[in-house]
């Protein structure tokens, strides 16, 4: 056997290597960990076969600027809260948003705000996003989840003269 051969199956290389690929393997895993409510467990919306579920919602309607949309929906679940999404997103915000706010046993609240860089960090859920839905209209795409235990968030995309804007929010809170 050559000098090679012996020293490229040295065991010990051989366990630091597999010890290191499960180490990234479990790491990919727990980077977007379902949430478990109620006795249910939900998934995280950033999770592949998440993304890949949503993603063919969009791609079966057929929606007007599809690349346009799923980069919106992306950015509104999985990207964090800096960077070239968050100005993307930042970009498709309509100047007054309709927001709708609800806690359990209160009235809704219905306000029309100016969009500031506060209202688009907070709609964006950097990675925090469960079981998420999409309702695919021809020019409204409203998409839906949970950001944590006690909400529910969605997010209303219309198209808009030939682009999309996000022009509402609604929360409701237990």
């Amino acid at each position: 056997m050559s000098t090679f051969l012996r020293r490229s199956f040295n065991p010990c290389a051989i366990v630091l290597l597999i010890g290191a690929t499960l180490s990234i393997s479990v790491t990919a895993a727990n980077k977007y960990p379902s949430l478990n409510m109620r006795g249910s467990t939900y998934p995280n919306a950033c999770s592949k076969p998440e993304q890949q579920v949503l993603r063919q919602a969009i791609l079966k309607a057929k929606v007007q600027k599809l690349p346009a949309v799923w980069r919106a929906v992306q950015a509104l679940l999985c990207a964090p809260r800096t960077g070239p999404e968050r100005a993307y997103l930042g970009s498709m915000f309509a100047k007054k948003i309709k927001q709708k706010l609800e806690d359990t046993g209160s009235e809704p609240s219905y306000d029309v705000v100016a969009r500031t860089d506060e209202l688009i960090d907070g709609t964006m859920a950097a990675g925090e996003a469960w079981d998420a839905n999409l309702d695919i209209e021809v020019d409204r795409i409203r998409l839906q989840y949970f950001p944590n235990e006690a909400c529910v968030r969605s997010v209303t995309l219309s198209y808009r003269q030939t682009k999309w804007v996000i022009d509402e929010i609604d929360e409701a809170c237990d």
